[in-house]
């Protein structure tokens, strides 16, 4: 059963000089993974934060509608991150020491699907038991 879904659009430009941030300043929204996955390849820097943005702001907005309140988007991001698994599958991930949220959706179900063209990154975040 689907308890929450949502999705996000974020357009590729806005993350154009991502890649020029020192850490400090991209560590308010992606974790120290990300980053170093994000900026391997210059080239594919600002895709590759952009769809990590929103795969973090359509998880924020269904994680809201399912019950999240009083967090905001820049500490909802600390408190999770996206990686790929084996098949290169993107996979979110809450940080172990944010317990509110893994509190929240412990027995869940959370699926994530990131796609982008050469101007948007879209992702989807859907909840379910």
């Amino acid at each position: 059963m689907i308890l929450a879904h949502g999705i996000d659009a974020v357009d590729i430009s806005r993350f154009r000089y991502w890649h020029k941030y020192s850490n400090i300043q991209l560590l308010h929204v992606f974790s120290l993974e990300e980053i170093d996955y994000c900026l391997q390849n210059q080239y594919k820097s600002a895709e590759r934060f952009a769809a990590r943005f929103a795969a973090k702001e359509a998880f924020y907005k269904a994680a809201c509608s399912f019950g999240l309140k009083n967090i905001s988007f820049l500490a909802f991001c600390k408190m999770v991150y996206v990686e790929k698994k084996e098949d290169n599958t993107p996979l979110i991930k809450i940080n172990i020491y944010y317990t509110e949220i893994s509190d929240m959706l412990h027995s869940m179900e959370i699926t994530l699907s990131i796609t982008h063209s050469k101007t948007l990154a879209i992702a989807s975040i859907i909840i379910y038991k």
